[in-house]
């Protein structure tokens, strides 16, 4: 375990520099002062973590009841056919650059050019989370998509094509799980919280970039991209609280 977490700072492992704060800050020590036993307490944690992920797929689950039930449809054709007037030649260009950084071949170099790095530096438990996130956007797209089967938008020409169902978002959902987690990763090692601020918002304004582009190109509705992102969400928030909560434990037992 301390392979995965060091506790000493002169570990050449560089670990998270960001201690936990706010809400969960609080609970993590509210299970700390209230809960006996090293392992009793990180369980405890990672339920915690657990219901925090099943919060935003309510939503995602919310979300496509009412898709399904078509109480959407009016809103997403409204809004295909406003994007579809404001096409031009230039942008239409920029939004299938755009929408590439949401494919599975740019996520696929990106993942992996970042594995690589993360190992050689020897962040070994980080590239298992992103490993993970990969692997779970992969298999949570194909999965959903075919559970709703929706089809994709005829509204309105599509400039691109795909075969796919629409519902949820491939290239939302595995834009916000990828860009997410290496966010996620990055900032837990940076030193300022103006730097931390920063990297959430450059990987935030891409992915709503790329969830934009989507809807642009005429290839899915509003709904499937906010689908998309919530169901991404819940993965980051369960992944990202579980591993905050096991290195806060981690920690505390070195001390």
């Amino acid at each position: 375990m301390q392979l995965l977490f060091p506790a000493a700072p002169q570990s050449p492992t560089p670990t998270s520099r960001a201690p936990a704060h706010g809400a969960f800050g609080h609970v993590l020590r509210f299970i700390d002062q209230h809960v006996g036993g090293f392992y009793t307490a990180v369980v405890f944690s990672i339920l915690f973590a657990f219901l925090v992920g099943i919060a935003a797929v309510a939503l995602f689950v919310f979300l496509g009841d009412v898709v399904t039930a078509g109480a959407t449809r009016e809103l997403d054709e409204a809004v295909l056919r406003w994007a579809a007037e404001h096409r031009t030649p230039g942008l239409n260009d920029a939004m299938i650059e755009i929408t590439a950084l949401g494919s599975t071949l740019v996520l696929t170099i990106i993942a992996g050019t970042a594995a690589i790095f993360l190992w050689l530096t020897r962040h070994r438990f980080s590239v298992l989370i992103l490993g993970s996130s990969f692997v779970a956007a992969s298999v949570l797209n194909i999965v959903l998509k075919v559970l709703y089967d929706r089809p994709r938008p005829s509204t309105v020409p599509a400039i691109v094509t795909s075969q796919s169902p629409a519902f949820p978002s491939g290239h939302a959902l595995s834009a916000f799980a990828i860009y997410g987690t290496l966010a996620y990763l990055v900032a837990r090692l940076e030193p300022t919280p103006g730097l931390r601020t920063a990297t959430w918002i450059i990987t935030a304004l891409i992915i709503l970039a790329v969830g934009v582009s989507r809807v642009y190109l005429g290839v899915h509705y509003p709904s499937d991209v906010i689908a998309g992102f919530a169901i991404a969400l819940a993965w980051i928030a369960f992944t990202a609280a579980a591993v905050t909560a096991v290195t806060y434990f981690v920690r505390r037992q070195s001390r």
